[in-house]
């Protein structure tokens, strides 16, 4: 099952992904907390919001490479368009779903604290250490890089490549100086914490939590 033969089954999926990750948690959160969880466009100048803002575009480059990709068999037998190796489709699919999975999980454990950019004039009252912070400290950029590699991996163009690569290095980026923001925030407590579990995936320790 290849993007080539199914290419409304892949796009419906990609918008599905959009949907579920993004737009419904917004939705959500606003009918939970009173408030919209973005707070990335109305934020001061800064790192993470220039960061965040860059993120987004590739997003929407990728997302256009990937239409591009399941619609257009020229750009599909082009030199930018030719994929670079080919995986099964039960590789890429699992990677799909199962970031998309764990990304929603993540959004739905953080409750009040989550938020789409980060707004040092309302910081988040507690350190989010519970569900699945517990095992990474950022499981939703672990989730959304798992799904968008899945994705990726339907037709691994050079470009559609170069695009995700670039995502996944701003989405580092966003986790560095969160964790910078957190630890001005909450000191020692951010620190056994950071400690104790892995940014992104590995074994945590078992040190308590203070």
């Amino acid at each position: 099952m290849s993007i080539v033969e199914h290419p409304e089954l892949h796009l419906a999926f990609a918008v599905f992904a959009v949907l579920a990750g993004l737009v419904a948690p917004v939705l959500v959160h606003r009918q939970r907390f009173g408030r919209s969880p973005v707070v990335l466009f109305g934020a001061a100048d800064s790192v993470h919001r220039r960061t965040g803002l860059s993120v987004a575009a590739l997003g929407l480059a990728w997302g256009a490479a990937l239409a591009t990709a399941a619609c257009s068999p020229a750009f599909r037998n082009s030199h930018k368009g030719a994929p670079i190796v080919m995986v099964p489709a039960a590789v890429s699919w699992s990677l799909a779903i199962g970031g998309l999975a764990l990304l929603v999980a993540a959004q739905a454990t953080m409750g009040e604290a989550w938020r789409i950019g980060q707004d040092p004039a309302k910081p988040p009252a507690q350190l989010c250490t519970a569900g699945l912070h517990r095992f990474s400290r950022h499981p939703i950029y672990l989730g959304a890089s798992a799904c968008l590699l899945g994705m990726t991996l339907w037709w691994p163009s050079g470009f559609l490549d170069l695009c995700f690569v670039a995502i996944v290095v701003g989405l580092h980026t966003l986790a560095l100086d969160e964790e910078r923001f957190l630890r001005e925030r909450f000191g020692d407590r951010f620190a056994a914490y950071a400690h104790r579990v892995p940014r992104f995936v590995g074994l945590p320790r078992r040190a308590p939590l203070p």
